[in-house]
């Protein structure tokens, strides 16, 4: 694999020039949502406020990827860095990279936020756990790898229809899941929330495996620039 420290800090520089904006109008629409919403639950569902957090910053996710790569691709944007002296594996990598952070990023500032609002808003008495924050992460890792590498690989208008299916699934999967409670699904739930930081990294090298292998993909396209 070919990339530089100093390659892919300048694209990196680039693209946090660029968004940064962005990704703080996305933070504040995440919090709107998150207040407006919880704010409908009864009582009861409230003290569930911090897991549904999680959920939120998927709206973050999906949009920053789809400026990340469809805006650019639009825009001429990788045509022209790849005029430049830089690799593909840079030029591409920085994608997969820039990504990872803002999703980590965005998890932590909307936790955080949420954590020091929780006493003023008074939706909940505790504040997020770790296993739901990670694996918040995780689901938000899954979804920016899986879009950004339909869309390098195809092209990103089918790179958007990517989470609906796999949001339907994951639905289905957790309702099949928790529907009988002593079926295999709810024992196999009971032991990844047992055991989530195991099943949190493994997750996290199946994803970078998916990444290097998507990379080894992109360096064998004959049109890299559409």
């Amino acid at each position: 694999m070919q990339i530089s420290r100093r390659g892919l800090w300048v694209l990196l520089r680039k693209d946090l020039g660029s968004q940064w904006v962005p990704a703080l109008v996305l933070l504040a629409v995440e919090l709107v949502t998150v207040v407006s919403i919880v704010a409908q639950f009864p009582p009861e569902m409230r003290q569930s406020a911090g897991t549904f957090v999680q959920g939120v910053a998927s709206i973050g996710t999906f949009v920053m990827a789809y400026r990340a790569v469809a805006s650019q691709e639009s825009a001429g944007v990788i045509g022209f860095l790849k005029s430049l002296p830089l690799t593909t594996d840079e030029i591409f990598g920085s994608r997969f990279v820039f990504l990872a952070g803002y999703v980590i990023a965005n998890c932590a500032a909307l936790n955080v936020t949420y954590a020091a609002l929780r006493p003023l808003l008074g939706f909940s008495t505790v504040n997020p756990s770790w296993a739901a924050m990670v694996t918040g992460v995780v689901i938000q890792l899954v979804f920016a790898v899986l879009l950004v590498s339909v869309a390098l690989l195809a092209n990103s208008e089918k790179a958007i229809w990517v989470p609906f299916p796999l949001v339907i699934v994951l639905l289905n999967l957790y309702t099949m899941m928790t529907s009988k409670p002593n079926s295999w699904g709810s024992s196999l739930l009971a032991n990844v929330r047992s055991l989530w930081a195991l099943y949190g990294l493994l997750a996290v090298v199946v994803l970078v495996a998916l990444t290097l292998l998507v990379m080894g993909l992109l360096r064998t396209k004959r049109t890299l620039v559409r």
